[in-house]
């Protein structure tokens, strides 16, 4: 195997391990927190005064949830295609390769 075909099939790993993480905290950790965030939402027994920092605490990590799924995705993707800078990256020249 050459140094090329290595660096590709250690980039398509990292890819598919990111996107199965991104793939599990979608499905596992997202829901519960959008179903968690509607029924706080349509609960009436707490105060109106409590009411809006609950939303906002809760808005804040579904939106983290999603950015961490976002980026994720970004990184897979970008692991994927293995472009010349993650093959530098991943494996920098060194001085017997330049010779």
């Amino acid at each position: 195997m050459s140094r090329r075909e290595i660096v590709l099939l250690v980039s398509r790993a990292i890819a598919i391990l990111q996107l199965i993480e991104a793939l599990m905290y979608s499905f596992f950790s997202l829901p519960p927190a959008i179903l968690s965030f509607r029924a706080l939402v349509l609960r009436e027994h707490f105060p109106n005064s409590f009411r809006p920092q609950l939303d906002t605490v809760q808005d804040t990590e579904i939106l983290l949830m999603l950015g961490r799924i976002a980026v994720q995705l970004l990184i897979a993707w970008l692991f994927w295609n293995c472009g010349p800078s993650i093959e530098r990256l991943l494996s920098p020249k060194t001085k017997e390769d330049s010779n």
